[in-house]
């Protein structure tokens, strides 16, 4: 059972059914699900709680390979909004199936090639190597989904955006042609400055 817990903290409270070297850590596992202190969180991905518990963040790497968090989770995590997220939101291409766990809530976008692969940065958020779309791309996104995530969260995004030192005017005019918003992106600017 030790040898069990000691792969959990180390993945920081995540297992592979993969990483079971025997017979006998497959029977512990089983009996950990019992007690209610491991959730199979998808086909071969499970979590330990209480080390989950501990932790805003998730490993996303794990749960869904490939994903890049973006829009709420996104603006949250850049602060260029106050709105807590209601879940973890996440890009994935287009093309790609996925199949979602029971726990956490997640919400995935899917999008063009050209869109999910624009802006992706990596960073480690709470110990765990995770995509995120960098910030420009973030408020291109704000943009592109006004009519869905409100005009007001959207102007939100661009004045907190706008009050930043490290922005990148260039940047976020290059990523808003590239995802077609740029007359939209041009209106929200010349209103904010």
């Amino acid at each position: 059972m030790k040898e069990l817990l000691i792969i959990f903290k180390r993945n920081k409270g995540y297992l592979r059914s993969n990483e079971l070297e025997s017979r006998t850590m497959r029977n512990h596992l089983q009996k950990l699900i019992e007690q209610k202190k491991v959730t199979q969180i998808k086909r071969g991905v499970y979590c330990l709680n209480e080390e989950v518990a501990k932790r805003q963040m998730i490993d996303v790497e794990r749960i869904i390979p490939g994903a890049v968090l973006c829009l709420y989770s996104a603006w949250s995590l850049h602060q260029l909004t106050l709105t807590i997220p209601n879940a973890f939101h996440l890009a994935v291409e287009k093309s790609r199936k996925v199949i979602l766990p029971s726990h956490p809530n997640i919400m995935v976008t899917y999008l063009k090639k050209e869109y999910y692969e624009l802006g992706i940065e990596n960073t480690t958020i709470e110990g765990f190597m995770v995509k995120i779309y960098d910030i420009e791309k973030c408020v291109c996104d704000a943009v592109k989904y006004r009519n869905k995530v409100g005009m007001e969260l959207t102007s939100e995004v661009i004045k907190n955006y706008l009050a930043m030192n490290t922005r990148n005017i260039d940047k976020l005019v290059k990523y808003a042609r590239v995802m077609r918003v740029f007359n939209t992106m041009k209106m929200y600017l010349e209103v904010q400055l």
